[in-house]
């Protein structure tokens, strides 16, 4: 429980005021203005400390499983750096929303709904910068300038970010061929890892009157990275030392983003509210790989491009008939064209000069009732029909023509409060497509004997899921189980019937299944705040090993736990510890992995300064081991990256960011994909 004042004839009045609450649907809020979650250093390390969420640097994950969108005030954010430029002491409140509806698309499994405070009207500006001391030096810079006066509104913001990394990773792989087997026992190690980026964005928005908006923006990006390793690598057969194999790999890549998002909408009374919005994308990237494999005689250099395209336009409504009754719908197509190259020199893998091109229109209408708080419900429809075409120049055998994908999606939950006590229970169906990565000449290739190829014959996959959510007091409590038929899974494979070499594709598994129960708790006491998790997760899948039909499955322990003391209003100090117990995931089973950071936080200048120093991974056991049988594959992995590291974090405004971009995307899922 957090304290709440209010002000009555001079006198100041403290009530308790809950941290997490939860809306009728069985969204929980998190309420973050005048907590020390405010104090956090930036939007994502706070956003990776709520409830059900986890990930590493600048990566977030759900612990729900599907994608996650993130909204600002109603709009959606196109890159993940977006997050970092929004200030944690200018947000109000955090949603998160397991069950989004049918306007979403159907692979979004979480949407993160942030709500800033408002601000007085005027120009306003920012400077973030972040340094990090590991094994090497790394820097993160932005700047932020905008101005609002009534019906304007303007923002701009550009940043620039150096991060670098030494990795490490020892594996084992064996291969059981009828007469003979094949082991390889090696270990990558990254001798140089860089990724530079240039980020920069614009909008402008107008209300023409106080009902009818118009708003316009760009997002670009620019990355530059670099991977140099070595890949020394002991090949034995049937357990007898055969050769050494010294490999040494330099890529290469030049990535690209041009997003632009117009969006129009109107109010025409006060039950309707339409909007109209369009993307356009486009993304390429250009990469080279060499690789030379000593003592073999052998050197292999790839090249590897793609130029791809996105139209998508969405039109949507919303009815308010009475107080207790909202009805929503909506249209949108979208258009995409994927090119990728894919050069092998000489050609020891299947070379690909490949275009796909996929058209796809969908429908939506969901209405929800509200009987005053007490009971209620939604329900819905959303119907999805692709069209995908896929043509490789190089090798015919692999060209799809025309094939089509259909699927109506329903959905839909009910609500119970009483005084003390919320539920909710949901049901949904959604399909996830597979990532262009999968289908479109993806390859990684580290050596003659192990490489990675795509899969353009891939298929979407379908998901069951069923929720349930229960809230007393300070107590959260959510469960869900989901059933998931051609499921998308990494596979691993000899190259042949008597071949020394593993081929990992991706492939449709026929099901799986999975059980998430999470529980929830928070409160303060005093100047201290306490927010834990403890959950239990299970996956089951069956994959082919060694001739049979094997269910893959561990059960997993989760305990997450954030705290934070403050000692003054601007002087505090956060510990966060996170631990994931045995798990297993695809046909892999997986060790436990924990982490603990700890960070002190100091304000000045009235909170427009305000000076952040982190340890990062203190007792350097954030580290991943996995290994698993597939088909007549055996492989182990052990990721031994070292994520300790030290990081300085300086924060200046001069006045606060008044209002985000209001449009959102007319694609989300193809976005995601591309």
């Amino acid at each position: 429980m957090g304290e709440e004042v209010h002000a009555l004839q001079g006198v100041s009045i403290i009530r308790n005021k809950r941290l997490i609450t939860h809306n009728n649907d069985g969204t929980i809020i998190m309420h973050v203005a005048n907590t020390p979650l405010e104090k956090e250093p930036n939007t994502i390390e706070l956003i990776r400390k709520l409830p059900g969420v986890s990930g590493l640097d600048d990566n977030i994950v759900s612990l729900w499983g599907g994608e996650i969108v993130f909204l600002v005030d109603g709009r959606k954010l196109r890159h993940l750096n977006e997050l970092s430029y929004i200030e944690p002491n200018n947000i109000k409140s955090i949603e998160l929303d397991r069950s989004p509806g049918a306007e979403f698309s159907s692979s979004v499994g979480l949407v993160v709904k942030i709500t800033t405070q408002k601000h007085r009207s005027g120009w306003y500006s920012s400077i973030n910068s972040f340094h990090r001391m590991n094994h090497f030096y790394s820097h993160d810079n932005s700047v932020i300038v905008g101005f609002q006066k009534k019906r304007l509104n303007i923002n701009g913001i550009t940043g620039y970010s150096d991060y670098r990394r030494k990795n490490r990773q020892d594996m084992i792989l064996e291969l059981s061929n009828p007469n003979e087997k094949w082991s390889y026992r090696g270990s990558m190690k990254s001798l140089k890892n860089s990724t530079k980026e240039l980020f920069t964005s614009l909008s402008l928005e107008y209300a023409m009157t106080p009902s009818y908006m118009l708003g316009i923006k760009y997002d670009g990006t620019f990355d530059r990275t670099m991977d140099n390793q070595s890949s020394p690598i002991l090949m034995y057969n049937n357990d007898i030392l055969n050769k050494k194999l010294e490999s040494y790999s330099e890529e290469k890549s030049d990535d690209g983003r041009h997003y632009l998002n117009v969006y129009y909408d109107w109010k025409p009374s006060k039950r309707f509210k339409n909007a109209v919005y369009i993307d356009y994308l486009t993304t390429y990237s250009n990469g080279s790989q060499s690789v030379e494999e000593d003592k073999t005689g052998r050197d292999v250099s790839v090249k590897k491009g793609n130029d791809n395209r996105l139209f998508a336009i969405l039109a949507k409504g919303i009815y308010k008939p009475d107080s207790s009754t909202t009805i929503e719908g909506g249209i949108d197509y979208s258009r995409i064209d994927v090119n990728t190259l894919l050069t092998y020199m000489p050609s020891v893998l299947q070379n690909t000069d490949s275009r796909r091109k996929e058209n796809k229109v969908a429908g939506f209408l969901q209405i929800t009732y509200d009987k005053n708080n007490i009971f209620g419900g939604h329900a819905g429809l959303r119907y999805e029909h692709a069209v995908s075409r896929y043509h490789d120049r190089l090798n015919q055998g692999n060209s799809i023509s025309g094939e089509k994908n259909g699927v109506l999606l329903p959905f839909f939950g009910l609500f119970f409060n009483t005084d003390r006590v919320h539920q909710t229970l949901n049901y949904d169906l959604s399909i996830v497509r597979p990532s262009f990565a999968f289908l479109n000449g993806s390859s990684v290739y580290l050596n003659q004997f192990l490489y990675q190829e795509s899969n353009p014959k891939l298929k979407s996959q379908l998901n069951h899921r069923f929720q349930y959510g229960l809230q007393f007091n300070d107590f959260t409590l959510r469960a869900q189980y989901q059933y998931i038929r051609n499921a998308i899974q990494m596979v691993l494979s000899g190259a042949g019937a008597e071949s020394r070499s593993i081929k990992s594709t991706f492939a449709n598994t026929p099901e799986s299944s999975d059980i998430r129960v999470m529980t929830y708790y928070s409160r303060t006491f005093g100047k201290y705040y306490l927010m834990a998790t403890l959950g239990y997760l299970q996956s089951f899948a069956e994959f082919p090993i060694k001739g049979e039909l094997v269910t893959v499955t561990r059960p997993q322990a989760y305990f997450s736990c954030n705290n934070t003391y403050s000692f003054t209003d601007q002087f505090g100090a956060n510990l966060f510890f996170e631990y994931s117990g045995y798990s297993s995931g695809g046909f892999m089973k997986i060790a436990p992995m924990s982490l603990l950071n700890l960070r002190i936080y100091y304000t000045f200048l009235d909170n427009q300064l305000q000076v952040t120093l982190q340890m990062n991974d203190v007792f350097n056991a954030n580290k991943s081991l996995y290994y698993g049988h597939i088909n007549n594959v055996y492989m182990e992995n052990h990721n031994f990256s070292d994520y300790r590291s030290i990081t300085l974090r300086l924060k200046w405004k001069l006045n606060q960011r008044k209002k985000d971009f209001g449009g959102q995307s007319a694609s989300e899922d193809d976005i995601y994909r591309l």
